[in-house]
């Protein structure tokens, strides 16, 4: 049955402001996608159909600008890998299973043509594969924890394909047991139950407790990629590739505070290159902040009898055998659920200041993502690769415990109550309409957009959100 798709634009808080509306016919919708455009801030929205791929260019304040519609590629072509976009030519690159074959279809919004591109690379074998978007450009880090080599897959603006291999061999780490091995040693070490072999972090993004738990870390900015590894705790050990020339170099944040003999967990996160170090035992938990130099720029300690005194919120903990949120009552309590889980630090910029996210996570309690978001929400996480959506979603099914922190740019603490992120609105606006479907978030200058569709009213919803 054919059903008309209304997508209406909106902003929220308050609800409804300069909206629009558009009619569309969709058949059988399969996922939501969007580019946005940094150079001109525009944003082009793609519903995925089986047989065809309907796109609206949004303006500075969601306005539609141009539609254009395009038949989707042949099945072996199963998913979104990402996308390049070059002044009015916006692309989708496609990709099969095994991401050694891609078809790109590339818009051009002026001239209103497609172009197909196809595009192989060797055959990648037992590869973690993970996709970073840097702005108009798509990469995909390949690593194989069964040699010492990262291959890097690159489409550029004008979608010129390139296929590089970075050895490694000739660096050394420490594994947790504090052995000599080499980069597919650290790679392949177990450092967690269930963790992926690694995960990336976008900096601008509020990325999970669940991510940044794991004890190795992909990260990208300013056209360099850093490996971080903290799988012996007496150290971060990083990696840093230049995506220009594609040099490495091999340095480590130490961590100062680990002592012999006290059983003590060590994680970090890295942003704007300060490193944030976090110790958690029984009795104490730490941090520091470090430059990439190990010159130490902030120290704070507590022990299990102290109040935390730089805190900006309420020690927290949600799910496990509570639904909602609740209040743990002091240090102890607090320290001893995060010793006992996969303690965690995630650091977020917000309005000139830095938010900063302390605490511990468990394993995933049983699979699948049904049951805060539905169905259609489920599918379009593992359908399409999303960041900004899986960072939001990565929460269910787990027990956290955490506080928050906020900081100037000269990691002094500042007093004021932590307000609610745009994540945390998203979340309450979900947990009362249960009835939408097919989500997507994505980051548009300092807003987020959130877009679900909502079988009650049969409309597609975009609406604007700040932090």
């Amino acid at each position: 049955m054919n059903k008309i798709l209304k997508l209406l634009i909106v902003f929220l808080f308050p609800l409804a402001i300069n909206s629009q509306e558009i009619k569309i016919k969709l058949r059988n919708i399969k996922d939501v996608y969007q580019i946005v455009n940094h150079e001109n801030n525009n944003a082009l929205i793609f519903f995925i159909e089986n047989k065809k791929v309907t796109s609206y260019l949004l303006g500075d304040n969601l306005e539609t600008i141009d539609t254009i519609s395009l038949e989707r590629p042949e099945k072996k072509f199963k998913s979104i890998a990402g996308h390049t976009y070059n002044n009015n030519i916006y692309s989708l690159v496609w990709k099969t299973d095994d991401q050694n074959e891609f078809h790109i279809q590339e818009i051009d919004l002026k001239s209103r043509k497609i172009t197909n591109k196809f595009f192989s690379s060797e055959p990648l074998e037992n590869e973690t594969i993970k996709t970073m978007q840097e702005k108009d450009k798509l990469i995909f880090i390949c690593l194989n924890n069964k040699n010492n080599v990262v291959k890097i897959i690159s489409f550029d603006k004008n979608n010129n394909f390139e296929n590089k291999k970075i050895d490694l061999s000739s660096l050394n780490f420490k594994n947790s047991k504090g052995a000599t091995v080499k980069f597919k040693d650290i790679l392949a070490e177990k450092t967690g139950n269930k963790q992926a072999i690694i995960d990336i972090i976008d900096k601008d993004l509020p990325n999970s407790l669940v991510k940044t738990s794991n004890k190795k870390k992909l990260y990208h900015y300013n056209n360099k990629i850093l490996l971080a590894f903290d799988n012996n705790s007496y150290s971060s050990q990083i990696v840093s590739i230049n995506l220009n020339n594609y040099s490495f170099s091999y340095f480590e944040i130490k961590n100062h505070l680990m002592k012999k003999g006290i059983k003590t967990e060590y994680n970090s996160f890295i942003i704007d290159d300060f490193c944030y170090g976090l110790n958690a035992s029984e009795s104490r938990f730490t941090i520091f902040i470090k430059d990439f130099n190990n010159n130490i720029l902030l120290e704070k300690s507590f022990s299990n009898e102290e109040e935390i005194t730089f805190k900006n919120s309420d020690l927290i903990q949600i799910g496990g055998e509570f639904i909602n949120e609740r209040k743990l009552s002091d240090t102890k309590q607090f320290l001893r659920k995060v010793n006992s889980l996969n303690p965690s630090i995630s650091v977020y910029p917000l309005n000139g200041n830095y938010m900063m996210t302390l605490g511990s996570v468990s394993d995933e309690r049983y699979s699948g993502m049904a049951g805060l978001f539905g169905a259609g929400g489920v599918f379009l996480y593992y359908a399409i690769h999303n960041p900004t959506y899986e960072s939001f979603l990565s929460y269910s099914n787990r027990k956290v415990v955490y506080f928050n922190t906020i900081m100037d740019k000269n990691f002094v603490h500042r007093a004021e109550p932590a307000e609610p992120l745009a994540f945390d609105k998203i979340e309450t606006f979900t947990k009362r309409n249960d009835e939408l479907k097919y989500f997507t978030i994505f980051k548009k200058q300092a807003n987020y957009v959130f877009g679900y569709y909502s079988y009650e009213q049969e409309k597609y919803f975009l609406r604007k959100i700040t932090d």
